[in-house]
């Protein structure tokens, strides 16, 4: 069995040091936008919550006539 040269097992390393690299940066950036959705989804909902109980309340501040 003839050994692998040098050279090959350098592009080799270098290839999966890149695909690692590739990796973690993907899956960094999803679990920040997974995050960074959350937390708009969040805020969105608070302000609807806070818009519907605006619209709620100003019927019970006025008398009735």
């Amino acid at each position: 069995m003839k050994a692998v040269g040098l050279k090959v097992q350098i592009t080799v390393l270098v290839m999966l040091l890149i695909a690692g690299i590739v990796t973690a940066f993907s899956w960094t950036m999803a679990t920040q936008e997974r995050r960074l959705m959350l937390v708009e989804v969040q805020q969105r909902v608070l302000i609807q919550a806070r818009h519907i109980s605006l619209i709620s309340a100003k019927p019970l501040l006025h008398a009735d006539p």
